[in-house]
């Protein structure tokens, strides 16, 4: 996996070497900007300037190929997985944790892993090609930059920066000294690495007292450097003198990367976007949303040659605005917008805190395909009352490493938690080359799609149940089976049973139901895409429903995947209004004079608790 480079051109074209697998040269006067071709993946968001977008031309339904679930632990990962190497050769890389993993692409298989390192990776790794072939560089939050050998997982290098690394690095620039690599620390220092892993004493940038708060982000032209600082300033370094251009004072403080698309640049904070002019930093536009922006924008051309934002929020709407700031189209996907989106020719990509994939029409906003990525990961939660920081999605402070029972998280007493298996959310920006999507969930899986298998199998049912009134009177559920017991047909009667679909995914569109060959009403169906539960409405006396007569009724379920095979599923229960209701299983509740008194402790006092904190999606 030799090349010459994997940085972008100023036309936006990666060198054909790269592709091709010809003879190394050494990397040189890379400006990595404009659109990514899709053909390889070196960088977040693909290119220096952090658009998020791609002209891959790619078709719908996205059928899963693999998933490789790693060893790493399960928290915030907003992050891009690169992809390297020649067509039909390529590997794709992604940190998790304390290492770096490398897949073969078809398979999903692991080709290696990283050495562990001693502090975690928690910043997007970068590429970097030359004559001794590609490096990943990955920053580790104890401050040290590795350089790995993308042939085999080896440390080609390692440096020191000397501070912790929470939020900026790794980008790769052009200096009158030749190029460089830098990283931002929290002591408020940008640190010029050469490429042989030494510090160059020569470049320095400082942004005074503040540490950074997001990742870096290049001008079209490679000369300014953009980085969100903690103090609500956005410090524009220039890349040749390495001094400070100017600043940009912002609402508040950024926690995702900033977007440059031609003359401006663009920046998050709180529910505010904002767009500055690249040159000098005067204000173009801001527009402000309903929901939480917690990642970072993407920006693509229209059929016209424009400049077109589409950005998502925590609560659930998603926008398109134009080159002015004005809005184009507004859709609400009903879940929270926790994915960075990858803009591609006629849809936009992303992820959401429930675990789904979504794929937007780019003109309107419909929601053209949806995937449930099943992240669902037991994690060990205390069993006492503590502060949530599972998702680390809120846009507060980084808290990097600081999960439970790490250093800078709430105190916990490894005897006082239990594991808890939870839906973790998608953080990262999707990666595509060749025909393939990559995505990174919160529980630390790497999914890898293609446009080009054949789904041949329909979407099925798991597990069916009713849900009827015990003989306490409360709603117990039965599972389905040859062997089930007569029910009573006093209502509530509700249907219950996992629908999944391993390939392109099940369209909730497509979902209908028959009890006795009559049409269940649609608000009586109810298919929750985030786990993939359906609930039938059978019977609701609230409703005008009274009882099913007696006998055996047979329920239909019909829907289809996105590739078009149809799921026909029929099952049948016994009603019998002479029948007792089914036995409660759950403990008795001890009346209140029962209740055990602590008389040691005093009464009435207030309870302790904690509010949900996290980190900020870059």
């Amino acid at each position: 996996m030799r090349a010459s480079s994997h940085f972008l051109s100023k036309t936006g074209v990666i060198a054909a070497s790269c592709l091709l697998g010809t003879a190394p040269l050494m990397a040189q006067n890379a400006a990595p900007a404009g659109a990514n071709s899709g053909l390889a993946w070196t960088t977040f968001k693909g290119d220096f300037s952090r658009t998020g977008s791609s002209a891959a031309n790619v078709r719908l339904p996205l059928s899963l190929q693999w998933r490789f679930s790693s060893e790493a632990p399960a928290r915030t990962y907003p992050t891009s997985a690169l992809v390297l190497g020649a067509p039909g050769q390529q590997r794709v890389f992604f940190a998790a944790g304390r290492n770096v993993y490398a897949l073969d692409t078809q398979t999903g298989q692991q080709i290696w892993r990283s050495p562990t390192f001693n502090s975690s990776v928690i910043t997007p790794i970068t590429a970097l090609s030359g004559e001794g072939g590609d490096l990943i560089l990955a920053a580790q939050q104890g401050g040290r930059l590795a350089a790995l050998r993308a042939t085999d997982g080896g440390r080609a290098w390692e440096g020191d920066a000397q501070s912790t690394i929470n939020n900026a690095g790794p980008i790769v620039v052009n200096t009158p000294r030749g190029q460089r690599i830098l990283t931002a620390v929290n002591s408020g220092r940008i640190v010029a690495f050469n490429l042989n892993g030494t510090v160059d004493p020569e470049w320095k940038a400082s942004l005074g007292r503040t540490s950074p708060s997001t990742p870096m982000a290049l001008s079209s032209d490679g000369s300014l450097l953009f980085i969100g600082g903690s103090n609500s300033r956005l410090y524009v370094i220039d890349i040749q003198k390495g001094t400070v251009a100017y600043t940009i004072q912002l609402r508040g403080t950024s926690l995702v990367s900033p977007v440059v698309a031609g003359d401006q640049v663009i920046t998050s904070s709180g529910r505010r976007l904002a767009s500055y002019r690249v040159a000098g930093g005067s204000a173009a536009w801001t527009f402000d949303t309903a929901g939480l922006l917690i990642a970072s924008p993407a920006v693509a051309k229209d059929a016209a040659g424009k400049n077109v934002l589409y950005v998502g929020t925590r609560d659930g709407s998603f926008y398109a605005l134009d080159e002015a700031g004005k809005q184009i189209w507004k859709t609400d996907v009903g879940v929270g917008i926790t994915g960075t989106p990858l803009a591609l020719p006629t849809m936009v990509l992303v992820g959401t805190s429930n675990g789904l994939f979504l794929a937007l029409d780019r003109t309107n906003g419909k929601v053209l395909w949806e995937y449930r990525l099943k992240t669902e990961r037991a994690v060990e939660q205390p069993t006492t009352p503590q502060a949530d920081i599972g998702q680390a999605n809120i846009g507060q402070a980084n808290i990097g490493e600081a999960n439970i029972g790490e250093e800078g998280a709430p105190p916990v007493d490894a005897t006082q938690t239990e594991p808890q298996t939870r839906i973790w959310s998608v953080s990262a920006a999707p990666s595509v080359v060749n025909g393939q999507l990559f995505l990174l969930g919160d529980n630390a899986a790497l999914y890898g799609f293609t446009t080009r298998s054949f789904d041949a199998l329909p979407p099925r049912v798991i597990e069916p149940s009713l849900a009827v009134p015990d003989d306490r009177n409360k709603i117990s559920s039965l599972l389905l089976s040859p062997a089930t017991p007569p029910v009573p047909g006093q209502g509530p009667i509700y249907f219950a049973a996992q629908m999944e679909d391993t390939g392109s995914g099940i369209d909730p569109a497509s979902i209908q139901a028959n009890l006795d060959n009559v049409a269940i009403a649609p608000d009586a169906v109810d298919f929750r895409s985030g786990t993939g539960i359906l609930t039938l409405t059978l019977l609701d006396p609230a409703k005008g429903g009274t009882t099913l007569s007696d006998g055996l009724r047979n329920l239909t379920i019909t829907a289809r995947d996105y590739a078009g095979n149809q799921l026909r599923y029929s099952i049948g229960f016994q009603i019998d209004n002479t029948a007792p209701p089914p036995v409660s299983t759950e403990p008795e509740t001890p009346a209140q004079e029962d209740l055990p008194v602590d008389n040691g402790g005093d009464m009435g006092g207030d309870g302790g608790g904690g509010d949900g904190g996290g980190g900020g999606e870059f």
